[in-house]
């Protein structure tokens, strides 16, 4: 298994660049300049500018803003019977460890998925994987002993599968960076950061005119920071054990 870097030694974090509003004309006109490497040549003690072409950043649609790319796409898979999405739901099943005993310099929480996989994620994202895995399953079950069942699994049950997806997602995100260069204590997640700052405003709907009319409201400043950072669960319904 790959090894997390140690934490008496930590890398620093990669600088993040300064978000641009997303409806901005200029960042979707005007995007950075390329990088500039200045070469001297000996021959005629001349200096020559050269330009090294960077590739533009992937933007949203300025006139669909809320389309972002690091969203995860909301998809409804009609042709899934009850079962067959709720066998979903517990593939994608997975157990978080009891908190790091007080004084603890730990900076890493061990998820243990159904198969017995573990994958290694920074710890502030602990509380946040318990809220989303906490809210899909007593939302199931509250819509599964309904009296108006039926009706409210249609409406709901592909939320269910979102919020799995938000989280299956992640933990494959971060097997992937620690089997790249190792993974930073710092490392985020910008696809599920989105929706933990949906979440931290109490936005639990994840379908796409939810994240547009966040967008209306918040705008992409919203998105902006470190969501880990913002006192998760001080401002969202967190249901008890």
């Amino acid at each position: 298994m790959p090894r997390a870097s140690s934490p008496s030694r930590p890398r620093p974090p990669k600088p993040k660049p300064k978000p641009a509003r997303a409806n901005s004309p200029a960042a979707a006109a005007f995007p950075s300049p390329p990088p500039v490497r200045i070469k001297h040549e000996q021959a005629d003690d001349k200096l020559t500018i050269l330009v090294r072409p960077r590739p533009l950043p992937v933007l949203p649609n300025p006139l669909e803003p809320w389309k972002h790319p690091d969203e995860l796409e909301y998809i409804r898979p009609h042709s899934w019977s009850e079962s067959t999405l709720i066998a979903h739901l517990l593939d994608d099943a997975f157990d978080l460890p009891p908190r790091h005993p007080p004084g603890s310099s730990d900076p890493w929480c061990v998820v243990t998925s159904r198969n017995r996989s573990t994958t290694i994620v920074p710890k502030g994202y602990r509380l946040p994987l318990m809220f989303a895995m906490k809210f899909q399953w007593e939302s199931l079950r509250l819509v599964l002993t309904s009296q108006q069942r039926d009706e409210e699994w249609k409406d709901y049950k592909f939320d269910f599968l979102h919020v799995s997806r938000l989280c299956a997602t992640f933990l494959k995100q971060a097997q992937q960076a620690m089997a790249s260069n190792g993974m930073d204590k710092m490392w985020r997640s910008p696809m599920f950061d989105r929706a933990l700052t949906r979440y931290y405003r109490r936005w639990l709907v994840n379908r796409e005119e939810f994240l547009m009319w966040f967008w209306k409201e918040f705008e992409e400043e919203e998105y902006a920071g470190d969501v880990l950072k913002k006192g998760f669960l001080r401002s969202i319904i967190f249901y008890p054990n």
